[in-house]
């Protein structure tokens, strides 16, 4: 009767502990999808700096449901004509929307706004998109303007490339005679926005 007791104490004992891994897993978990979340948002709060100001940025924020004009400037303590300036700047570039109503009584009109997430990423893949071609065009003239050397003497990018960068006279591979720094910086910033672009498209 003892060794029945004892069992089922040592059973609860790992029930508990087991349920206790099982929490403590949960939550570990929950966690890294958060941070992951976090810093996801970072990037693309970087990117949408790159075209944005501090305040229109600050303005996207507020409107995650729709908001008179006037509680947005209370929200972020600046003027309501401001922030009327600002949402126009962002209507002007589709990432808002407004629901506009009229008072029978005095016949103004008031606006409820609120940010189009859909439009948002899109300019931020538009905005992606853009640097990459002027990169891709800095890297053109980079290429064009490296050198290339092998037992024979210098020859220029183009030359290089057609001969598939083996020398037809030595036989021998040429190899980069200028500094290659700027063109491996252009490559990795391509290969790093390309990679913002996928994460945003999954």
């Amino acid at each position: 009767m003892r060794r029945l007791r004892h069992l089922h104490k040592v059973r609860v004992r790992v029930k508990k502990n087991f349920l206790n891994f099982v929490q403590v897993l949960y939550l570990s978990v929950e966690c890294v999808c958060i941070e992951q979340m976090t810093v996801a948002n970072d990037v693309l709060r970087r990117v949408l700096g790159e075209s944005l100001s501090d305040q229109h940025i600050a303005v996207i924020d507020q409107l995650t449901e729709p908001q008179y004009d006037e509680d947005v400037a209370e929200s972020l303590g600046i003027k309501a004509t401001i922030i009327r300036t600002l949402l126009n700047d962002l209507h002007e570039n589709s990432l808002v929307e407004y629901h506009r109503t009229k008072n029978k009584k005095t016949g103004w009109y008031t606006y409820k706004w609120v940010r189009r997430e859909d439009r948002i990423k899109k300019h931020i893949q538009d905005h992606l998109s853009q640097k990459i071609s002027m990169l891709q065009e800095q890297l053109e003239q980079e290429n064009n303007g490296l050198s290339f050397k092998c037992n024979c003497g210098i020859v220029d990018y183009h030359n290089a490339m057609e001969n598939m960068f083996i020398c037809q006279s030595c036989g021998s591979a040429y190899k980069r005679y200028e500094d290659g720094k700027a063109v491996d910086g252009i490559v990795q910033q391509i290969t790093e926005i390309n990679s913002i672009l996928q994460s945003i498209a999954e």
